[in-house]
């Protein structure tokens, strides 16, 4: 069991409330994270239920929660864009999952000008050192 526990703590070093989710995701390969998400809510809109509609809503959250994390950055909006591409329809067709897919875009473009601010700033740094350099 203690092997298990470090596998997991080497999958996801940083932990948080989804750190086992994560860990059973990192184990996946493409193929079976396509089908992880593809087994997630309806077949089809059009005959999405309350529960199809919950657990799609529970997705939502789990990226609302991730995303401005900073924990397996790349990887949570590599799931994001796959999941969107899958589901974006039935996520359309609710209003209730519209706003949550808002909530989701939020921290998704604030935490990207997160980013983007590191990355200006090591822009200036090299362009400063290079500058010194005489390049």
């Amino acid at each position: 069991e203690e092997d298990e526990e470090d596998e997991e703590d080497e999958l996801n070093p940083r932990g948080g409330p989804y750190a086992e989710l994560i860990a059973h995701l990192r184990r996946r390969g493409p193929s079976g994270l396509d089908a992880e998400i593809r087994a997630l809510g309806p077949w089809d809109a059009s005959t999405m239920t309350d529960d199809d509609a919950a657990e799609l809503g529970d997705v939502l959250d789990f990226f609302a929660a991730e995303i401005p994390s900073g924990r397996n950055f790349e990887f949570v909006n590599a799931l994001l864009a796959h999941f969107l591409r899958v589901h974006g329809g039935a996520l359309q067709a609710r209003e209730s999952l519209r706003l949550k897919a808002e909530k989701v875009r939020g921290v998704a473009k604030a935490t990207w000008k997160g980013v983007d601010v590191l990355l200006q700033e090591v822009r200036c740094a090299l362009g400063f050192f290079g500058g010194v350099a005489g390049v």
